[in-house]
């Protein structure tokens, strides 16, 4: 816990010297809650946790990691580096863990801060520059997001039915969602799938095809059961809408809003209906509820 020292003067003295009384204030402590890989500005929440290091894809290996250094400074010679300007060589930190010690400010930009880390084998300590808003550019899992996924296995996803064609990765054949396919798959792992090391589920149905799915694409491409379930509970039959990405009359706005996002913008009416624009088309809701489209 950390805390923050508050200097009150007195007006009691002893001869000249005043007597200073000691306030001791506990600051705000931010908790790490696992369900997200990319704390954003609450970068002090992971102090802490473990960060594995993702692979580079083949291509860009020869180029190396940015962003590692010795000391914290925008021009800190690069880790096992050989000057400020050099990356990382891939074979030295490639698929390591390291533990978050500390978080510190950037010196020059408001938006960025350092870690300070520690190789969990070898005990070095370095620092990485971190981005609180470009989550691409953040290169680690956090290891209690990670355990936080494992214990999804073994539970049951539904598809969109305009989630992209699959290969089976059983055969290498091509999986194609049907709309009217409700077929409930099950999570059978988490790992990191194909050459840029996606984190992925890996899914199964009881015809044994098995798929990936990036976990990143929940709620847009899947659903989990609980997610369906809930959306049954509010929506009633319209919940086939929403796996379906489909638009039905008398469908309330906020599924739609989630079978097709937010529109792109809405043109209110003081009377009748508000039009809803989704890329040159149209829905119109009225009373809450799609009343038209085309």
């Amino acid at each position: 816990m950390k805390l923050l020292y508050l200097l009150l003067f007195t007006t009691a003295c002893f001869g000249q010297i005043s007597i200073t009384k000691e306030i001791k204030t506990e600051t705000k402590v931010v908790v790490y809650d696992s369900t997200y890989n990319f704390p954003k500005s609450e970068v002090e929440s992971i102090i802490g946790q473990d960060l594995y290091l993702l692979p580079l894809h083949e291509d860009l290996k020869k180029y190396g990691y940015s962003g590692f250094t010795i000391y914290p400074k925008k021009f800190s010679q690069a880790y096992k580096g050989t000057s400020s300007r050099s990356n990382t060589p891939v074979e030295m930190i490639e698929g390591k863990m390291f533990e978050v010690n500390d978080v510190f400010d950037h010196d020059i930009y408001s938006s960025k801060k350092y870690l300070e880390l520690v190789e969990k084998e070898s005990k070095d300590t370095l620092y990485y520059e971190y981005s609180t808003d470009l989550s691409y550019n953040f290169k680690f899992i956090i290891n209690g997001y990670l355990e936080k996924l494992k214990e999804r296995v073994s539970d049951s996803i539904y598809l969109s039915a305009y989630a992209q064609p699959k290969t089976n990765l059983k055969n290498g054949s091509e999986y194609k969602i049907k709309p009217e396919d409700e077929t409930v798959w099950t999570i059978t792992d988490v790992t990191l799938y194909g050459d840029h090391y996606l984190l992925s589920f890996i899914i199964e149905n009881e015809k044994g095809i098995q798929l990936n799915l990036p976990v990143a694409d929940e709620n847009k491409w899947f659903y989990s059961s609980e997610k369906v379930d809930e959306y049954k509970q509010l929506y009633g039959g319209f919940y086939k809408n929403i796996l379906k990405k489909t638009v039905k009359i008398g469908m309330p706005k906020e599924a739609l809003e989630i079978a097709w996002g937010k529109p792109d913008k809405i043109n209110r009416s003081s009377y009748g209906s508000d039009q809803w624009v989704y890329n040159g088309q149209y829905v119109y809701i009225e009373n809450g509820k799609v009343k038209s489209w085309n």
